[in-house]
């Protein structure tokens, strides 16, 4: 981050204001949005919606506050985000719960995706772990955000929940994981795991009127592992009686709502696999799982506004406060499922974000 970046960060966490900072790809600029609830009218049509898990409610950041006006803040506050989760899931316990969740899909099919916490002190202060996080991890949203109430997270999530302008929606079906060293075709399991979610996606498609197309499966790689992927896309307007295109088909807010939880965060049957999720994690998800979503409106020409909306899935995703830090990861379980392999697949996704709160290397 530049000066005037790292002292508005400071700035918005000492304030107790809300915020989000983001970057998305390679070359992507750092934005910053922050609200001092204040209600006044925003200086632009940004905003940050927060959806938490179970994606039954969302909450909204707007831009009120500028940069310029960050930086010639007073820092002097109250701001103390909520603190995380105080618990490390222990290695027994989510073997015992892995195995008797798959014992049960053995029984009923389907699938459930079981999370665990990796909680601890951070070896050094929240804006170095934002700021590692968001120079890093090139193939994924990094996004650092406090919401009251919701607390302080930070994310570089690689799953593309729902992208929509005026003309089009795109979603991305993210599940199957192996190792990189991986070679040779994907077991069973990964490609059950992967069609849930291709089926999922393309059925709330239709239900919103759309007319979904899917692209090939491929690989996507991130630091430490790598996913099998569909994109998947519809056009998203409708034509009036003399053949001009005048409206959106689907809401795009309402439909990332409608879509999340994906079988990718929470399982198949969704309702049977929420109900498994409450009963056997003994944690709180709180932001994991849930979704983020960047919408902005610009003047288009001959009147007419673009509209655009970005939701991405709060995956390697870990909640701080001023010394503390909770990652949260996880894993599909179905009835192929082997608990020790998924316990070694979840330490895999933690690994970047375990990189970014300590120093030392984490051992359980």
């Amino acid at each position: 981050m530049s000066t005037d970046e790292w002292v508005a960060l400071g700035t918005a966490i000492a304030c107790g204001y809300d915020f989000a900072l983001i970057r998305d790809g390679h070359n992507g600029a750092l934005q910053m949005i922050c609200d001092d609830g204040s209600g006044r009218r925003p200086h632009s049509a940004r905003r940050v919606t927060l959806c938490p898990w179970p994606c039954t409610e969302a909450y909204t950041i707007n831009d009120i506050v500028s940069m310029d006006d960050l930086t010639a803040t007073d820092r002097d506050g109250e701001g103390t985000p909520e603190r995380p989760w105080p618990l490390t899931t222990a290695r027994t316990e989510y073997l015992k719960r892995v195995g008797a969740v798959a014992d049960r899909l053995r029984q009923n099919g389907g699938k459930v995706v079981l999370s665990r916490t990796i909680a601890g002190e951070l070896d050094r202060e929240p804006d170095f772990v934002i700021d590692d996080v968001l120079a890093g991890n090139p193939d994924t949203l990094r996004i650092a955000f406090y919401k009251k109430g919701l607390g302080l997270w930070v994310a570089a999530t690689p799953e593309l929940l729902l992208h929509a302008d005026n003309r089009t929606i795109h979603s991305m079906a993210l599940a199957g994981t192996r190792p990189l060293e991986a070679n040779g075709p994907w077991d069973d399991k990964n490609l059950a795991e992967h069609g849930y979610v291709v089926d999922f996606i393309t059925d709330k498609f239709r239900q919103a009127g759309l007319n979904p197309q899917t692209e090939c499966p491929h690989e996507l790689r991130t630091s430490t592992v790598e996913h099998l992927c569909t994109m998947i896309s519809a056009p998203n307007y409708g034509f009036d009686a003399d053949g001009r295109q005048h409206k959106l088909i689907a809401d795009p807010l309402a439909l990332a709502m409608e879509l999340a939880p994906t079988p990718a965060v929470c399982g198949f049957p969704r309702d049977r696999a929420l109900e498994t999720i409450q009963a056997t994690e003994g944690h709180p998800r709180r932001m994991y799982g849930g979704f983020v979503a960047v919408s902005d409106e610009e003047p288009a020409g001959d009147g007419n506004v673009w509209r655009t909306f970005t939701a991405h899935v709060m995956l390697r995703c870990a909640q701080l406060d001023l010394h503390n830090y909770c990652i949260y990861a996880g894993g599909g379980i179905t009835a192929l499922s082997d608990p020790a392999a998924e316990w070694d697949e979840a330490q895999a996704k933690a690994q970047t974000l375990l990189g970014s709160v300590q120093s030392l290397e984490f051992k359980v």
